[in-house]
């Protein structure tokens, strides 16, 4: 059995080969008759197209040929296990109108109180708080993840009229020192033209007055990253140039831009 996912002409990568347990048996199989020993097997690709070969008659001198009714291919959807959460945050625990800075693990980027940013009653996507990323915010949160597959997941609220261009930033290196410091995502929100732009290149609009999922799957085993906005992938690649297999902060950055509302953030593993 191979698959492809260019087109129907191939070029075709074997998923699966073995004998066929009811046509290897000591009598000829009954014509019409459905095989009764199932043919299983597991891949991770899903193709567009798939090719079956017999590549063994039963009986190739007296007869060079043979007849296949109907092959079918069903499918199973792998099950999924449940992801642990090892990071959550809903911002219910702060005062509306007091710093993150110093509070539970958040922190202005380099540790200083100056680029904090306060929690706020005036969007939230789930209670009553969300944070509010203003201009001079640079908020950092650290965390010490390595190896694995990692959903970096965060809801996000722009309201329309804004300006300026403030910034989402994952770092698979990072310190308050800043001795080690590296950026595997920062996408920039582009709030006078409407554009979500992330850094290899890609482009989405964004979304205004709506909560809107702003989602990073990050396989640190293989250094992949895929990238979601609104439901919809809009980057794949390289997680980190350098190989840390790690994900070390997550930065909000205001970058003098008009405010904008993070809740929920979830981290999976």
């Amino acid at each position: 059995l191979y698959g492809s996912n260019e087109s129907a002409e191939g070029p075709f990568e074997l998923i699966a080969s073995g004998f066929i347990m009811d046509f290897a048996g000591a009598d000829p199989w009954p014509r019409f008759t459905k095989n009764a020993t199932p043919i299983t097997f597991e891949n991770t690709t899903a193709y567009l197209h798939y090719q079956v070969l017999f590549t063994i008659l039963r009986n190739s001198v007296a007869a060079n040929s043979m007849q296949i009714a109907e092959v079918e291919l069903i499918g199973l959807p792998a099950v999924e296990l449940p992801k642990a959460t090892l990071f959550a945050e809903d911002f219910e625990a702060y005062v509306a109108g007091s710093d993150l800075h110093g509070q539970a693990g958040w922190k202005g980027w380099g540790n200083v109180a100056a680029a904090g940013a306060p929690a706020s009653d005036k969007f939230a996507f789930s209670g009553k708080n969300s944070v509010e990323v203003i201009g001079s915010a640079d908020l950092v949160h650290e965390f010490a993840i390595t190896g694995g597959v990692v959903e970096f997941s965060a809801m996000q609220y722009i309201p329309a009229g804004t300006s300026g261009t403030t910034y989402f930033i994952l770092m698979n290196q990072y310190d308050d020192p800043g001795a080690t410091l590296d950026w595997s995502v920062q996408t920039e929100f582009r709030l006078d033209s409407g554009v979500v732009h992330f850094w290899t290149g890609a482009e989405t609009p964004i979304v205004f007055d709506k909560w809107v999922e702003v989602k990073c799957v990050i396989d640190l085993d293989n250094n992949l990253l895929d990238y979601y906005y609104d439901g919809v992938k809009i980057s794949s690649g390289t997680w980190d140039d350098t190989g840390h297999k790690t994900l070390q902060a997550i930065d909000l950055y205001g970058n003098g831009a008009s405010s904008v509302y993070y809740d929920d953030i979830v981290v999976k593993q």
